[in-house]
């Protein structure tokens, strides 16, 4: 096949496409499932959709431009998130550990009311039986 400049549009090729680029094109058109189906190109080709918008040579030539300032823009929101992220949780942490040291200090309390009221006990039982003792000597 000559090679040479494509046909001006609206006007008829001189020669017909080769077979194989036929045979591509019939490939992709009858993909199974259709790619209109297919959710996950759709979104991408939404995705880059406002950064190719013609197919001219200086669009082709500033698309990665477009596409790495965009990927570092979105970079940057990912970092900012996860920063703020990571200040919630080490609140949340500081938190956990304020309470924890709450508790700590509740349960040692209450295990020093135990043991002041176990005593309190004892020493009932013990003048119980001594008031029972001298009840019974009199």
């Amino acid at each position: 096949a000559p090679c040479g400049p494509p046909p001006a549009p609206g006007a008829a090729a001189a020669d017909p496409a080769p077979a194989w680029a036929v045979r591509k094109a019939q490939s992709i058109l009858d993909a199974d499932p259709p790619l209109e189906d297919d959710a996950g190109l759709v979104a991408a080709l939404k995705d880059i959709e406002p950064f190719y918008l013609s197919n001219r040579p200086e669009d082709r030539r500033r698309l990665p431009g477009l596409l790495e300032r965009a990927t570092l823009t979105h970079a940057e929101a990912l970092l900012a998130a996860f920063g703020s992220a990571h200040a919630s949780l080490s609140s949340a942490s500081s938190d956990v550990a304020a309470i924890n040291a709450d508790i700590a200090r509740i349960s040692a309390r209450l295990a020093d009311a135990r043991l002041g009221a176990s005593e309190v006990v004892a020493q009932t039982r013990a003048l119980r039986g001594r008031l029972a003792e001298a009840r019974r000597r009199a």
